[in-house]
């Protein structure tokens, strides 16, 4: 129960924070990136409340997105080019990294206690 709410507040938090940077008119790939991360925690609040395969996966997949969405946004604004070209070029090694890492998550279920057998 303590992870779905904490889950849950930081939902609230990255919708508010998406909130204000609408508000403030910050660039359109930190929109992307708000909306993203307050996906991610309502689905991480969603796999806490009701822990099954399908919520399991919708958790991960949903975190390495926004992962992947973050790496790409911090590159896109670290190298700012006026080049449109380079940012798509740039969000499209993002998704190529993001399909990878999604076909390794959607594939045989992850064993998490197998570390600690004998």
């Amino acid at each position: 129960p303590a992870a779905a709410i904490f889950a849950a507040g930081n939902l609230v938090v990255h919708l508010a924070g998406t909130v204000w940077a609408v508000w403030c008119g910050v660039h359109r790939r930190w929109l992307l990136f708000g909306a993203i991360s307050a996906c991610t925690w309502l689905l991480a609040t969603l796999f806490h409340i009701q822990e099954t395969p399908l919520t399991e996966r919708l958790d991960y997949l949903s975190a390495a997105l926004a992962l992947w969405t973050w790496a790409a946004a911090s590159v896109s604004e670290r190298f700012s080019t006026r080049s449109s070209g380079a940012h798509v070029a740039i969000f499209c090694a993002a998704a190529a990294g993001l399909a990878a890492h999604a076909q390794l998550l959607t594939g045989p279920r992850i064993d998490y206690g197998s570390h600690v057998r004998a």
